[in-house]
């Protein structure tokens, strides 16, 4: 039989948390070891707490984007 392993302080808060019988105790529905997804500074990809960044696109003025373009630096979009 495969267990979970109990969850890690950072997990406290995602809605992927099956609570345990125990306060504060909890495992992962979706990982089986949800510490080895922090380790080295990484972040859980699943984690449902966190915020994710969305990268903007860069304004650039018409007039040098079309210089590049003609130049070929950048393809077309």
């Amino acid at each position: 039989m495969i267990t979970h392993e109990p969850i890690v302080e950072r997990c406290w808060g995602c809605s992927r948390i099956i609570m345990g019988a125990q306060p504060n105790t909890g495992c992962c529905s979706a990982y089986f070891t949800p510490a080895a997804q922090w380790r080295n500074g990484r972040k859980c990809a699943l984690a449902t707490h966190l915020e994710r960044k969305v990268q903007e696109e860069q304004k650039i003025d018409p007039l040098k984007r079309s210089k590049q373009i003609a130049r070929g630096k950048r393809g077309k979009k």
